[in-house]
């Protein structure tokens, strides 16, 4: 019988725990960076626009 000493159960539920912790962590972070990101885009394409229209006509 291949029995599990209260050590390596404890060991492998906290490596457990903190893959889940690090996976939680990491979407939470990517799911705020496309939030950041999206009206960042919209507002670089906007003055870019803006740019075009008022300024790239000059010359």
């Amino acid at each position: 019988m291949n029995r599990l000493s209260p050590g390596e159960l404890v060991k492998y539920l906290t490596g457990g725990a903190t893959a889940l912790l690090v996976i939680w962590f990491g979407s939470v972070v990517l799911s705020q960076l496309m939030l950041a990101i999206l009206p960042l885009i919209f507002l670089i394409l906007g003055v870019g626009a803006w740019w075009y229209l008022f300024l790239g006509r000059r010359k």
